[in-house]
């Protein structure tokens, strides 16, 4: 099953994905975690942070490691869609932490299998979207 986006968000994805490679095309130092590049290695990312009962806000470094990519796409997606003037492309409850919003990336992955040979950023926003809509929420603007 495919899922057909607005033209609006398919411009915001592509200047979304593009600061991303930027970011991700920066020289890496050995220790540092490399960026998830396709769903497939953002599933894995995720389920290996899921599993590590290190990875706590208390324990910045592992933390960061494992969500940030996810935060950073969604903040991307909502800055973007505020300077646009855009609808939010998404309305996350407020019980939509991390590990939640993780878990619920996963199981779009795997509803939607063709979504592992997508960009990360692309099967993180589309899950998102699918999880949680805007439509009939008030405030879906802001």
């Amino acid at each position: 099953m495919l899922i057909q986006m607005p033209r609006s968000l398919s411009l915001f994805l592509s200047a979304a994905v593009s600061c991303l490679v930027l970011a991700a095309a920066s020289p890496a130092q050995a220790d540092e975690p490399v960026l998830p590049r396709s769903g497939d290695e953002l599933a894995d990312l995720i389920e290996e942070c899921l599993s590590d009962v290190l990875a706590t806000p208390d324990n910045t470094e592992r933390y960061r490691h494992c969500f940030s990519f996810q935060a950073g796409v969604l903040a991307g997606a909502t800055s973007h869609a505020r300077l646009l003037q855009l609808p939010a492309p998404f309305c996350l409850t407020e019980s939509a932490g991390d590990r939640l919003i993780g878990r619920r990336i996963l199981a779009f992955i795997e509803a939607y299998p063709e979504s592992r040979s997508w960009g990360a950023a692309m099967t993180t926003l589309g899950a998102i979207m699918k999880t949680y809509p805007c439509q009939g929420k008030k405030g879906s603007n802001k």
